[in-house]
This record gives C-alpha cells, structure tokens and sequence, in this order.
C-alpha cells in the first residue's frame, strides 16, 4: 500500500514539474519565438553567457524574438531589449530550459526526502524497542537517502546534455 501511494505521489510530482516546463506550449501563441531570456548562466562553445542574457537566431534569418509578451520583435531593437544572436540559441535555450527543471525536481526530492527521513525518525524514536518498527523506520530512512541521491544526479542531467551538444 506504501508503495502504491509513494509512486503515486510521484507520479503527480512528475506531472507537475512537466506542466511548469511545458506551459508554453499551451498558450497558442500565433508566432513561435526564436529566442529565449537565460534564467542560468551556460559556457557553451567557450563562450559564457550570462544569466539574463536574451539569445536569438542569426540575424539574416529575420528571428521573431518578444520575451516580455508585448508584441514587439526584440530582435529589431525594439523595447530596448539587447539580443545576442548566435547558431546556438536553440541549444541554449533548451540547456536553460532543463536546468530549470531539473532545479524544481531537485528542490522537490530534496525537500521530500528531508520530511521523510524526519518520519523515519520519529518512526525509529517511538518504536518502543520493537524490532519490527526499528527495521521499518530503518528501511523508511534508506529509501529517504536514495532520494537524496536521486535529487542530487538530477543536478548533473544538464552538464551531461550540454556535454553531447557541445561535442
């Protein structure tokens, strides 16, 4: 019955965070941007760029760019936004886009498996002796420390894609 319920907590946090990451999507935006507004700072081609840097396709291929929503094409020069336009814009913004992600499921897990292990805990310390409860709140706690490895390899997933789209 544990499990069940576990996976299916896990299942919605799943769910979610693919809601936060694909939202976009479902707004039906009449033109598809070509450009993103970096929320990470990412080294690719030897080159940094720094958070807050907005990077759009090459400028001879006339980018449609509007990062704020206001209708005008801050690739043009319009509302005073500057654009970097590189070949590696959709790289990048995709790289952003998963450390995004991969940001919330580790604060997520993380902040799971501290509340988890905290009932582990109070698993353990109320177990009276009974050996039955002291190997469930064990178990309880070692499930708990897995997720925290999990959470953590979470962070690695962007430096791991960045590597392939770099080679």
């Amino acid at each position: 019955m544990r499990k069940k319920i576990l996976s299916t907590i896990l299942f919605i946090i799943l769910l979610i965070i693919l809601g936060f990451s694909f939202g976009g999507i479902a707004k039906g935006e009449e033109k598809i941007s070509e450009c993103c507004e970096l929320r990470h700072s990412i080294r690719m081609g030897g080159v940094l760029w720094e958070k807050g840097c907005v990077v759009a396709a090459p400028e001879d291929t006339n980018p449609w760019c509007d990062t704020n929503n206001n209708g005008i094409n801050d690739a043009e020069g319009g509302d005073g936004v500057f654009v970097d336009f590189t070949e590696d814009w959709a790289s990048m913004c995709l790289i952003d886009t998963i450390m995004t992600a991969t940001d919330w499921t580790f604060y997520i897990l993380l902040l799971i498996s501290v509340v988890i292990i905290i009932f582990g805990a109070f698993t353990y310390m109320t177990s009276g002796g009974n050996s039955d409860k002291i190997n469930k709140a064990k178990g309880i706690i070692v499930y708990a420390v897995i997720g925290i490895i999990v959470a953590l390899l979470a962070r690695l997933v962007p430096s791991i894609v960045n590597f392939i789209l770099s080679v």
